[in-house]
């Protein structure tokens, strides 16, 4: 008998139920390991150049440096790795995203482009 999860468009149409690997492996864990066995996770989930552009766009969806290191760990450590994580979510900042941005010391565009440069 064959398993359920041994036809690549069921594993497919389930996969894309998931957002990401880890809620894959998470809630459907026999779909994942078959997936991951047939050599399919690259191919469902492809990984994320995470420049410096994305990470921000990334970055302003969170209101703590918490809530994006949890919900992001490869965006927050692209930014950390880069020195931007701090002046995007300063320590001290506010909860409310609107005084946090208006308060927060945010890099000129200048500096950005430089940084842009050097992006590891």
């Amino acid at each position: 008998m064959s398993s359920k999860w041994s036809d690549f468009f069921t594993l497919l149409q389930e996969a894309s139920k998931h957002p990401n690997r880890s809620s894959f492996a998470k809630n459907k864990r026999n779909a994942y390991n078959a997936a991951k066995k047939a050599g399919l996770l690259d191919s469902f989930f492809p990984a994320t150049n995470w420049t410096m552009w994305k990470t921000i766009k990334e970055a302003e969806k969170f209101h703590s440096r918490s809530a994006f290191r949890k919900a992001s760990p490869v965006a927050f450590a692209a930014m950390e790795r880069n020195g931007l994580l701090d002046a995007f979510f300063a320590r001290w900042q506010q909860e409310d995203k609107l005084v946090r941005n208006a308060a927060a010391l945010m890099p000129t565009m200048r500096e950005l482009e430089a940084l842009e440069k050097t992006w590891k």
